[in-house]
């Protein structure tokens, strides 16, 4: 401004850091990259921090790869989106996926310094068997689906299989459980309390 004194101005920059890695698929289920895995593209990969707020997104490519970038220095899990069928497989030092849900593998906490770039945050998933089904209301005209019903996978012992190893019907009363390897099962369908089972 003429005829005033010149004003002095800071400005802070901080570096942009990133989180780069690649999903493979894993034959064995073992959670190992051997030369039988592929690398797996289209699936969606985030960072995600702290507040549960998703940071950074990314797609695998051709090669498998994602980059999540730009992240502000702090910590952020990474989760791999789990297309159907598809499910994580066991953690080991090539498969960062520490648990999972029905909907994504979830990484240990990455730790970002400004301008940081973590390398081979990768993950392993396993095309597994699915159980799908239907639930009804076989008093409402036209047998409309119900909502919100959990199915739970058990195994012989009448335990669930897994923590994952469940579905829950959508608007059309369909669910899909993932993740079942051969073997014998039973479904446990969790309803409300207005809900009662029919032969």
């Amino acid at each position: 401004v003429l005829g005033e004194e010149p004003l002095d101005a800071a400005v802070a920059v901080t570096l942009p850091a990133a989180i780069r890695g690649a999903l493979f698929e894993d034959p064995q289920n073992t959670g190992w990259l051997t030369d039988e895995c592929d690398f797996l593209s289209g699936f969606t990969v985030q960072a995600v921090a702290a507040d549960g707020a998703v940071s950074a997104q990314a797609v695998t490519d051709t090669m498998g790869e994602y980059t999540l970038y730009p992240l502000h220095a702090g910590e952020y899990t990474v989760q791999f989106l789990l297309n159907d069928p598809y499910v994580a497989s066991p953690h080991t030092d090539d498969n960062a996926i520490l648990r999972q849900s029905p909907a994504f593998g979830e990484t240990a906490s990455v730790a970002l310094a400004p301008g940081q770039t973590v390398d081979q945050v990768n993950g392993a998933v396993f095309r597994a068997g699915v159980v799908d089904g239907y639930v009804f209301n076989a008093l409402a005209a036209g047998r409309g689906g119900l909502r919100g019903i959990t199915a739970t996978l058990l195994n012989d012992q009448g335990e669930p299989v897994s923590d994952f190893s469940y579905g829950v019907t959508d608007e059309d009363g369909h669910f899909l459980i993932k993740g079942v390897l051969p073997g014998a099962y039973s479904v446990r369908y969790t309803l409300p309390e207005s809900a009662a089972l029919t032969d």
